[in-house]
């Protein structure tokens, strides 16, 4: 994994941030001495400086002087999150250019747009809700388990495990491309919910497997039906346990990287101590450098890397790393439309004559960036809640010899599914991608 990197040295200090109001500046130190504290389990007094050089704190207090704490590695990386936080805080709300326009526009072309909004949409919402679907298909067929003697009950039953045993494969070949190219640009977060998918898509396939064996045994042994229900329906409990544990988690933490970016946005949108020039351009130049190499980035680069070829080589992958971790949190749409805007309206901001027509459009942006966030823990949240509801349905459905309550779960989880493709469908019909600006010449 070529692209991951640590930054082997990193300074704050209070002195960087005199452009803040004494205010601004105390609550900045604060706050960043309560985060590192929680790290180490050490309370600081009055900290001016901050700095970490491989696993090593050191920490510039009025009175003590300054003290060194050697940190696991764990803790290393934690407060190196940390601290280029508060660096890009102190950087983003004062006048600072960083990064080339050459870097910042070819990151921008690394921003894909889709031939058809149909592969958009299958990329980034059809496939979830496609797996949403196949489960409360699955926890319909789950519900006729104990009524599926007949030849209608074991036909459906074949067909519903021939469609999980094929989409189950395509989806394994799919996970497998996707954790190949996380880990071709070292993108551990998307690598662990590529594996998460693959195992998730070997169940579906296990549990396909069930069904058609639960039919076939069926068709070959009428007088043996019950037996076959009694053996294959633990086994497919047992895969739709497990598959509905990963897929919960797996929008759990889709939600908890939501809102672990709306607080870092926020942390400048609602911050008391700034002005609104400050809140606004901050909050705009911190997404700007979601999509774009920071100047720690960019000197860790020729600092190890002499070769310009191969540092460009490598610069892109941190790139395209970082383009899928901010696609994870906002949307396609909202990346390409800070990649277009953002340099302009930073440069209208600054410019006393067009300051308030910037202030609102980049508020416009940032609004819209924050509302696909948003939309993204409302779907996640969705596909908690079929999931559960399928779950229900499937538990139900074991336990109830009938009854009308397994079948009433099961279709109050498809009216959710439903709900999310109907989504994926306005989102694709109505609302196109915009037009990607990019000098074609760095292409």
């Amino acid at each position: 994994m070529s692209g991951s990197y640590s930054i082997p040295y990193l300074s704050f200090s209070s002195a960087s941030a005199s452009h803040l109001s004494d205010e601004a500046n105390q609550f900045l130190k604060t706050n960043l001495s309560q985060k590192i504290s929680q790290v180490v389990g050490l309370e600081f007094i009055d900290p001016e400086d901050f700095s970490l050089e491989g696993r090593t704190l050191a920490v510039l207090q009025k009175s003590d002087g300054t003290i060194k704490i050697e940190l696991t590695e764990s803790q290393a990386k934690r407060i190196e999150k940390i601290l280029a936080h508060s660096i890009g805080f102190i950087r983003n709300t004062g006048n600072f250019e960083y990064g080339s326009s050459q870097r910042k526009e070819v990151v921008f072309s690394l921003l894909p747009v889709p031939d058809t909004f149909r592969e958009a949409a299958k990329k980034f919402i059809l496939g979830p809700c496609d797996k949403g679907l196949g489960l409360c298909k699955d926890a319909l067929a789950a519900v006729s388990f104990r009524a599926s003697a007949g030849v209608i009950g074991n036909s459906l039953g074949g067909a519903i495990g021939a469609i999980d045993l094929v989409s189950g494969m395509v989806e394994i070949e799919e996970a497998k491309e996707e954790m190949a190219e996380a880990e071709r640009i070292a993108d551990k977060e998307g690598y662990a919910r590529a594996e998460a998918e693959l195992v998730q898509s070997q169940l579906g396939v296990a549990a396909g497997g069930v069904f058609i064996a639960q039919s076939l045994w069926s068709f070959a042994a009428p007088g043996m039906s019950g037996v076959a229900t009694a053996a294959c329906l633990p086994l497919f409990a047992l895969f739709m346990t497990i598959g509905s544990v990963i897929g919960t988690s797996l929008s759990i933490f889709g939600i908890q990287r939501c809102n672990t970016f709306l607080n870092q946005l926020n942390e400048y949108l609602e911050n008391p101590h700034l002005s609104e020039e400050q809140r606004i351009a901050g909050a705009l130049r911190f997404l700007q450098e979601m999509i774009s190499l920071s100047p720690e980035e960019e000197a860790r680069l020729e600092l190890e890397i002499p070769d310009l070829t191969k540092r460009e080589e490598v610069g892109r992958e941190i790139l395209e790393n970082k383009v899928c971790h901010a696609k994870r949190r906002t949307s396609l749409k909202c990346l390409i439309a800070i990649a277009n805007t953002s340099e302009e309206l930073l440069r209208q901001i600054a410019d006393p004559a067009e300051m308030e027509g910037g202030i609102k459009q980049a508020f416009d942006l940032i609004k819209e960036t924050k509302k696909a966030s948003y939309c993204k823990i409302a779907l996640n949240a969705l596909a908690i809640t079929a999931i559960l509801v399928t779950f229900a349905a499937l538990v139900a459905g074991i336990i109830l010899s009938g009854g009308a309550l397994p079948l009433i779960l099961a279709l109050g989880a498809g009216a959710v599914c439903l709900t999310l493709a109907l989504y994926s469908w306005v989102s694709r019909e109505f609302f196109p991608l915009p037009e990607q600006r990019v000098n074609p010449e760095l292409l």
